[in-house]
């Protein structure tokens, strides 16, 4: 028997679409003025550095109101005896955490290095920049 979905589970997928819609839009509109405001020199690894960068700094304006809104209504279905989950919001800010982590900490320090190196091959850069 086919049963309709609850009103949590049609509530978070309609959550995860405006999540995905959300995230989309700051992709594109942060590929326009990257792609605008770039320098053509800039390589295509340093600009998808860049981009990764622009859209996990952006996407924190994108996901902020849903994760409000999802807290009022976790508040609501708490007081009528109700325990939605927040899977979608706790690990939408846990990815965005560990890019960040990872894009500030490992890869744009390395491709900073690897910039700057004076060596003429890609591995010698490569050396180079991991010293």
């Amino acid at each position: 028997h086919f049963s309709p979905p609850t009103s949590h589970v049609a509530n978070m997928l309609g959550g995860a679409a405006l999540v995905l819609a959300g995230s989309g839009l700051v992709f594109v509109l942060s590929a326009v003025a990257l792609y605008h405001f770039a320098q053509r020199e800039v390589g295509w690894f340093s600009f998808l550095t860049s981009l990764v960068g622009f859209v996990l700094s952006f996407i924190i304006i994108a996901l902020v109101p849903y994760d409000v809104s999802e807290a009022l209504a976790l508040a609501d279905a708490e007081g009528h005896g109700e325990h939605p989950s927040q899977v979608l919001v706790s690990s939408s800010w846990e990815l965005i955490y560990w890019a960040t982590f990872l894009l500030c900490w490992l890869l744009c320090p390395l491709l900073i290095e690897y910039e700057a190196a004076g060596d003429f091959t890609v591995m010698g850069k490569l050396r180079a920049s991991l010293r």
